[in-house]
């Protein structure tokens, strides 16, 4: 049997093998090939988060828009708040997938017409003017009318 000391000189006479260069080229360029692909996950939640935001605000302008149109539109058809909301949350996905920066990615025209809509859908069914006055003897244009015709 060996001793120790015997144990220990036989282990210093055996040299490491130095690491293969080649395997650290190897190790580099599988690192690299991960790289882009870590990057491009990032960028991918990155737009997922900026989709969903969006699809947010477009939900929120869509509801505001579209709530009171099928009762001054069409009153007959009996448009449910749940039919309401599943037409928002459809309309708000395709619209954070066209534009997913948001309504600033639209442009000042689709944005304004899209304003348009909130501020206007609401009062519909209210006269945009206020019913004229009857006046005695005449119509309610303010002319008179001969009435021995």
């Amino acid at each position: 049997m060996k001793t120790d000391e015997a144990l220990k000189g036989d282990a210093e006479k055996q040299e490491v093998a130095p690491v293969d260069s080649s395997l650290d080229n190897e190790l580099n360029a599988l690192e690299a090939e991960a790289a882009p692909d870590q990057q491009a996950i990032v960028e991918t939640e990155k737009k997922q988060e900026q989709v969903s935001s969006a699809k947010d605000e477009y939900y929120g302008v869509l509801k505001i828009a579209l709530t009171p149109l099928p009762a001054l539109m069409c009153p007959n058809w009996d448009i449910q708040p749940q039919e309401i909301e599943a037409l928002c949350e459809a309309y708000a996905v395709a619209c954070a997938k066209q534009w997913p920066d948001g309504m600033e990615e639209m442009g000042p025209w689709v944005g304004a017409a899209l304003t348009t809509v909130v501020v206007v859908a609401p009062r519909l069914a209210i006269p945009p003017r206020p019913p004229k006055k009857q006046l005695k003897g005449g119509s309610s244009d303010g002319s008179t009318e001969n009435k021995e015709r």
